[in-house]
């Protein structure tokens, strides 16, 4: 999956902007796509702390890791 691609789902489902970055890191709680050397991470973030999901993969990947983590979440088919 595409960035584009998982913004325009996540916005679609109506997901909000606080429980996720597609941008690296950032406070709160939430999930976060990261490049990290020469491939990509998800990391939760909750409390200060980082917790990561999902380690080396593509960038593709980590959006389809997010996106799998908010379709159980949210229970979505």
């Amino acid at each position: 999956m595409k960035k584009e691609e998982l913004e325009a789902v996540l916005e679609t489902k109506k997901v909000p902007k606080q429980m996720y970055s597609l941008e690296g890191l950032r406070d709160g709680e939430c999930y976060c796509v990261v490049k990290d050397g020469d491939s990509w991470k998800v990391a939760y973030m909750e409390r200060g702390r980082t917790s990561n999901v999902a380690t080396g993969l593509t960038e593709g990947e980590a959006y389809d890791t997010i996106y799998n983590e908010f379709r159980e979440m949210y229970g979505w088919p």
